[in-house]
């Protein structure tokens, strides 16, 4: 099966793990049950999207938790072991302008 990028909802353990919520029969655990290698992609959620600082985790899922005292429905939290993580800083294009701007004063000319 392909990987495809969806919305999760998450919350961090006491420990900073994020616990990522999937509900059985879902795609996203059709997916992981033949590979459990996944990202999750963290950003505030103001827009514009892209002028804001995001970070994509990634790693693999474990097992699904138990499920906590009193919780309902067919959902289980499967914490995420983050091997590797991207950061974007957001504005990107405002500080590659900046940068260009400022190396262009430094040589004495306009970059193309």
């Amino acid at each position: 099966m392909t990987p495809v990028g969806t919305p999760v909802g998450f919350v961090l353990d006491k420990d900073g793990t994020p616990l990522i919520s999937l509900t059985q029969g879902s795609i996203e655990l059709r997916n992981i049950s033949s590979n459990p290698r996944c990202s999750l992609k963290v950003q505030p959620a103001a827009y514009p999207a892209r002028a804001l600082a995001s970070v994509t985790l990634m790693g693999q899922l474990g097992e699904p938790l138990p499920p906590a005292e009193g919780s309902q429905g067919n959902t289980a939290s499967y914490p995420l072991t983050v091997e590797k993580c991207l950061y974007f800083g957001g504005m990107d294009q405002v500080c590659v302008l900046v940068c260009r701007h400022l190396v262009s004063r430094w040589l004495g000319h306009e970059l193309s």
